[in-house]
């Protein structure tokens, strides 16, 4: 909290997610990118609800690199227990919420 400054907070986060859209593509994935590799971010998921061209990545050393390419169900690292399954990402077929809580429940 001693950190924290009125507009932002000057460290970087362990898990980063981003939901693009067209007008965000190139600021996601270009610039926002390089500027989390550098500080250290451990993962960043990008995910674009139109295209349904969802990208995770994981820190390897200095650098984040892709995982999950073709994975149903993503795990993160950085976050003890918590997924997502590829068929969740997709805005026209969403799962009921008693449904996507049995899956964690059976998880």
């Amino acid at each position: 909290m001693a950190q924290f400054q009125p507009t932002h907070i000057p460290v970087a986060p362990v898990f980063a997610l981003e939901a693009i859209s067209p007008s965000s593509v190139d600021r996601d994935t270009g610039a926002k990118f390089a500027v989390y590799e550098v500080h250290g971010v451990q993962e960043y998921w990008i995910l674009d609800p139109e295209q349904l061209e969802h990208r995770f990545f994981r820190r390897e050393g200095e650098l984040l690199m892709e995982f999950a390419e073709g994975e149903e169900i993503i795990r993160a690292e950085s976050i003890p227990g918590f997924f997502v399954k590829r068929g969740w990402l997709d805005p026209e077929r969403l799962p009921s919420v008693a449904a996507a809580r049995a899956e964690i429940g059976n998880a």
